[in-house]
């Protein structure tokens, strides 16, 4: 397809967002043309020991990709695909399957900001964040945006800081989770007045000890954490978009500050937690204080993904050394505490976008949020691939631009 008529079908296709619009423009431009190459999304991991899988969102990814204009791979096409969408990271088995070329060839996780989906890296890349902004830890901290302290335990110079932290403040809780685990497993609450049995067993293990928020802003009197969903287009430079919608994970229970319980600690939706829109807490909040949250959420986002990138994480400039390009699709877990300031919980790799896996009670709210998103991450796939030409990328500006049209329900934050 000739390049010309290709950047002006590309334009026509995302001047709406709607996938479903889109993929309509693409058809009958196509059409028009006599026809062009469609896209394929391939679903299935690349793994030596093929077992039973599932799609990464199951239903709802099947729907949008085909709104899109993505026609399902089929098992017999090996290589022959142009977007790659699948739940775990498949960056080293591409690079060894050394792929051939294809134009626009994309793949979710580049398998490189590796504090996603691990909280020992996480702590450290914070570490080296405020050390290059000179920003202090610790709940509490006045009029800057700042992150909860977090102590590596494997590092046994951080795990004697964390127990002189610990027993300095004896009435302060911490959360003790492993660097890996997942849905609030292995979590221990220590204070001052644990024992020093029940300390010592973290010692050299491979674990983060993080202090709890006593002040953490409530909804109606329950305590809740915002899972927030961020797209990253690119990492040289960085393109990073947060949607603007978002769930919220509610318990049931009414908080008691003074007592921190397991009860407090949840990851997800049970007959105890609740999911609720994220646009609810804003409303909740008013106008002016919900601004001032998001302004903060801005900052903090800014400062984790916009310092230390290079020194921890190397050059992302080798990424373009692939035979394919890619991008991250992170849940963000945050808490606010009562003055509105956000605190990052932890960065989760692919998370859940099922929206009929948790009960049909849940599946509308689930829908409502997942869907959008999912909708203009689908368009903007569309559009990387449908850009490229062959041995000439993508200018920043192009890219800029197609991000500028497809991604409205997104906030650019760098």
């Amino acid at each position: 397809m000739a390049s010309g008529f290709l950047s002006t079908l590309v334009v026509r296709m995302l001047a709406a967002w709607s996938s479903a619009t889109a993929a309509a423009a693409f058809r009958d431009e196509c059409d028009a043309a006599g026809g062009c190459s469609e896209l394929v999304w391939r679903g299935e991991p690349y793994t030596d020991t093929p077992g039973d899988w599932k799609v990464y969102g199951g239903t709802l990814t099947e729907e949008v990709f085909g709104a899109a204009g993505f026609r399902a791979w089929s098992s017999g096409e090996g290589d022959d695909w142009d977007l790659l969408w699948t739940h775990v990271e498949q960056a080293d088995e591409l690079e060894k399957r050394k792929l051939p070329p294809r134009p626009g060839r994309l793949a979710l996780h580049c398998s490189y900001f590796m504090a996603a989906g691990q909280k020992c890296v996480l702590a450290r890349h914070i570490n080296t964040v405020q050390a290059a902004l000179k920003i202090p830890s610790g709940n509490g901290t006045p009029g800057k945006p700042y992150f909860l302290r977090t102590f590596e335990l494997k590092q046994l110079h951080e795990h004697d800081a964390w127990v002189q932290a610990l027993r300095a403040e004896p009435s302060r809780t911490w959360v003790v989770k492993g660097c890996m685990a997942g849905g609030s497993e292995g979590i221990t609450l220590l204070n001052g007045s644990s024992s020093e049995a029940e300390v010592s067993q973290f010692r050299d293990t491979w674990s983060v000890a993080q202090e709890y928020l006593h002040d953490a802003l409530t909804s109606q009197g329950r305590k809740f954490h915002a899972r927030m969903y961020l797209l990253v287009t690119r990492w040289d430079p960085v393109g990073v978009f947060l949607y603007r919608g978002g769930l919220v994970f509610r318990s049931k229970r009414l908080h008691e500050s003074a007592q921190p319980s397991m009860n407090d600690i949840f990851s997800g939706i049970s007959d105890d937690v609740e999911p609720v829109q994220l646009q609810a807490i804003w409303d909740e909040m008013g106008d002016q204080r919900a601004s001032i949250a998001r302004a903060k959420l801005h900052q903090v986002l800014k400062r984790l993904f916009g310092n230390g990138m290079a020194e921890r994480f190397g050059d992302p400039a080798r990424l373009e050394e692939r035979s394919f390009s890619c991008f991250d699709w992170y849940g963000i877990d945050v808490m606010f505490d009562q003055g509105l300031q956000p605190h990052v919980l932890e960065i989760n790799v692919g998370p859940n976008m099922w929206v009929d896996a948790q009960g049909t009670a849940s599946e509308p709210t689930l829908r409502a949020v997942k869907q959008p998103a999912m909708e203009q991450v689908a368009s903007w796939a569309s559009g990387r691939i449908a850009l490229a030409r062959p041995g000439a990328p993508l200018s920043l500006q192009e890219q800029v631009e197609l991000e500028t049209r497809t991604l409205t329900s997104f906030e650019r934050i760098m």
